[in-house]
């Protein structure tokens, strides 16, 4: 699950912004680059080229205002090759992860980071080899840590395992890339409680365990696959032994807990799904105060003709349900309805913010049951799981004309904000910011280029 790789450096670096006007870039000479009042330097990253497949980055000290020419050799622009799939690591790594294609013959093209040099460049670090694709991922302390859901019939099963992959972001060690944690209903940990295969939707962080959420499958070969299970949570918690070669699984199964929708008439909530076939990391968010929500997308349906999806809800797990850092069961006494908060709408991306806020990204269209449709997630909210209030953000901003959100976001906890590269149909790509106590978006600093992945933050 590792990084790309970009192009010589040059010794420009951050823009001086003159207010709003389209181009109005002013290099810095040579010799260092500058960062924002906070120390950090803000990383661009956009993609070139007929089919928006020549990717680079750029790096500035200010996003809220002025405008980047993507053609340019300046400020510090890098070439960057392959996937453009980035992970922010502690604010002091970016990595971008290269991995061979589905269709592709099993060659992987090297990934590769960058950091923050002494005189205040970002600069890239060593490549890395990382084969095979990603699905979920999480930043555990110092390691990032992913998993890709995998098929293989044997004995005349079709069984399920994830590939783990782990890094040390420090050392820039592959520390496994072919870890193998089996999860089929035949003879994974939990397969036989389950009853279904299984597969990794969410992969968080919380004290000394590892959180992930699982979706399930029925033994089936179809692409996406079915389930009976739809409307049950299933949370495993687990032990990361990043020294588990012999074993290597490096994630040891601890508890699983699972909370089954029919057991709670009227507060029904599927399954933290992730809603994206290749990047599934939401759902799972521990906060500030040590509580943990879990935000169940419900975009899911059982396999039974004319299954309806279930609804968006929020559940939690704190106080007494948590004994010695690790999470024993679901509060009985949480819990929201997104759908129904809403209007009627579904979940598509959560992003916690600080406190108890959180950003949350939802399909644009009500959710319609005869057809499971929920249209684009292109519209935008902010959700207190304390207050349980939800309300729409608002501004500078037209959800009708996106075209395209990038996965790349960067969460400013300090400010309570997130920011995001957007397309639109009417004008250049851009970075958007939202912050949590206003629920406002901001058009900020805009790309003269084809389109924007996002921005990252570096600090030494």
């Amino acid at each position: 699950m590792k990084r790309r790789f970009d192009f010589p450096l040059l010794l420009f670096s951050a823009l001086a912004f003159a207010a709003c006007s389209d181009d109005n870039t002013v290099p810095v000479p040579p010799g260092g680059g500058n960062l924002s009042p906070d120390g950090y330097a803000y990383v661009v990253c956009y993609n070139s080229g007929d089919q928006g497949n020549s990717g680079y980055m750029m790096q500035v000290d200010d996003i809220s205002q002025g405008s980047l020419d993507g053609t340019q050799n300046a400020n510090n622009r890098q070439e960057v090759t392959g996937n453009q799939d980035y992970v922010s690591v502690n604010d002091l790594y970016l990595y971008n992860f290269n991995y061979a294609s589905k269709g592709a013959d099993g060659t992987s093209t090297v990934s590769e980071s960058w950091a923050l040099s002494d005189d205040g460049l970002v600069t890239k670090r060593n490549e890395i080899n990382m084969s095979g694709d990603v699905k979920s991922r999480a930043v555990v302390g110092k390691y990032v840590v992913s998993g890709s859901s995998q098929c293989k019939e044997k004995d005349g099963l079709n069984k399920m395992y994830e590939r783990i992959r782990i890094v040390d972001s420090e050392s820039e060690a592959v520390i496994t890339a072919n870890g193998r944690l089996e999860t089929s209903k035949y003879d994974g940990a939990w397969g036989e409680t389950i009853g279904e295969n299984y597969m990794f939707s969410d992969i968080a962080a919380y004290g000394d365990v590892v959180l992930v959420s699982f979706t399930t499958k029925q033994e089936d070969k179809a692409k996406g696959g079915t389930t009976n299970l739809a409307g049950n949570l299933y949370l495993g918690v687990f032990e990361l032994d990043v020294n588990d070669k012999e074993g290597n699984e490096y994630l040891h199964p601890r508890r699983l807990i699972v909370r089954r929708s029919a057991d709670h008439p009227g507060r029904e909530a599927g399954q933290i799904a992730g809603n994206s076939q290749s990047r599934t990391e939401t759902g799972i968010e521990p906060v500030d105060n040590g509580d943990i929500y879990l935000f169940c997308q419900g975009n899911k349906a059982d396999a039974a003709e004319g299954s309806a999806y279930y609804p968006s809800a929020v559940l939690r797990i704190s106080g007494s349900n948590i004994a010695d850092g690790v999470p024993q069961a679901i509060d009985d006494d949480y819990y929201v309805n997104l759908r129904e908060l809403s209007g009627g709408y579904q979940l598509w991306r959560t992003y916690y913010l600080g406190g108890s806020k959180f950003c949350l990204q939802m399909y644009n269209q009500p959710y319609d049951p005869a057809t499971n449709d929920n249209g684009s997630a292109h519209r935008f909210a902010i959700f207190d799981a304390v207050g349980q209030t939800f309300q729409w953000v608002t501004g500078d901003f037209d959800e009708a004309k996106v075209t395209g959100i990038g996965l790349l976001h960067m969460i400013e906890k300090e400010k309570g904000s997130i920011t995001f590269g957007i397309e639109t149909a009417d004008r250049r790509p851009a970075l958007y910011t939202i912050t949590a106590d206003d629920a406002r978006i901001v058009r900020g600093l805009e790309v003269n280029a084809e389109g924007i992945s996002g921005v990252a933050r570096l600090k030494y």
